[in-house]
């Protein structure tokens, strides 16, 4: 499968991009194709400009709406100065409304959102990675789906929406989204959960089904094809739901958690005060881990992660988790394909 993780953090040291590794590495591990755009690095462009507007109306509008929408004036009004209002003028010519909005659309995306929509037109599956802020995401991972997934290439309209109803999603999308965040935030996930569901209760309120299609992917979302109705299968959310046996030992686990990362503290201030050097969270009088230098070449950093991820292997539990001790036994290398590239097969 092919997964395209959208990237959206501006610090390479920061924990989002901890999780990006590895939830990037064991995908690599797992067997599947995965592509990341860092929105941050490429420099994207969250806003919306005069040139997304083709993106936004084509040949669905029916006439009218079209009639009220006044597209040409628009156009024209949006002119800043005497010279770019006398080439859209001329541009426009005299043609009917239709025939102007269908002109219009031929244009297509601007290059970067096309780049984009390209990524995702290839994907089987989309994966977000980005913090959380004020109940939110960052502006510019909110500017990517608000420019890339227009019109036309994310959904469609019916004349019943364009008349303000429901519009037409696609079917059987795959999307993880990964908020990345650290120890107690000033608004909790559970907070996200909520105002989306007050924002949004029509679409927490709809039925979800599972199927599979000729190809045996499989399918969960709120629109069925006709074709798979007989075999689709109705989600019960109360199935996701955790018992409180899994509440209890989450929070359990939790408090040890942070009961092992409050004692480290204490270790590595008490070190710092001897004047000794400050020890990891590993047990007192356990020899420190070494660590791999920066200017180690990329043959040996492949050779030190492959043994990295031999080591930490036993370690890793069936839910995808990494016990505490194998950070004692085992020297975490990062990817080496973040500084060298991919390898190149024999």
């Amino acid at each position: 499968m092919r997964v395209l993780t959208i990237y959206a953090h501006h610090n390479p040291r920061s924990f989002c991009h901890a999780v990006l590794e590895r939830f990037t590495a064991g995908l690599r591990d797992a067997g599947h194709i995965s592509e990341v755009v860092d929105l941050h690095a490429i420099g994207f462009d969250p806003v919306f400009h005069d040139r997304d507007g083709p993106d936004w109306i084509d040949d669905s509008v029916p006439d009218d709406v079209l009639e009220h929408m006044h597209v040409k004036r628009s156009l024209l009004e949006g002119a800043r100065n005497p010279l770019r209002r006398l080439l859209v003028t001329r541009w426009i010519g005299k043609g009917d409304d239709r025939e102007f909005v269908r002109k219009l659309h031929a244009l297509g995306p601007p290059r970067d959102v096309a780049e984009q929509q390209a990524k995702v037109a290839q994907a089987d599956a989309l994966a977000f990675v980005a913090p959380v802020y004020f109940v939110g995401f960052p502006a510019i991972r909110k500017g990517w789906i608000e420019r890339v997934f227009s019109l036309g290439f994310a959904f469609g309209m019916t004349a019943q929406a364009w008349r303000g109803n429901r519009p037409r999603l696609p079917a059987g999308s795959r999307v993880l989204n990964m908020p990345c965040r650290l120890a107690s935030p000033p608004v909790p996930a559970i907070a996200v959960l909520i105002s989306a569901l007050v924002l949004f209760p029509a679409v927490y309120a709809a039925d979800i089904y599972r199927w599979v299609d000729e190809e045996g992917r499989t399918h969960i979302s709120d629109v069925v094809p006709p074709q798979h109705k007989k075999s689709a299968r109705k989600i019960d959310p109360r199935e996701f739901e955790l018992s409180a046996e899994q509440v209890k030992e989450a929070q359990a686990r939790a408090e040890r958690d942070k009961a092992r990362a409050a004692l480290a503290r204490q270790q590595r201030a008490s070190a710092v005060a001897a004047g000794a050097p400050a020890s990891g969270p590993a047990a007192a009088g356990s020899a420190p881990r070494p660590t791999v230098p920066a200017a180690t070449d990329c043959a040996t950093l492949r050779r030190l992660y492959r043994e990295s991820q031999e080591c930490f292997a036993p370690y890793r539990t069936a839910t995808g988790t990494t016990k505490a001790e194998a950070f004692e036994k085992c020297t975490p290398v990062v990817d080496p394909e973040l500084k060298c590239g991919p390898e190149k097969s024999n």
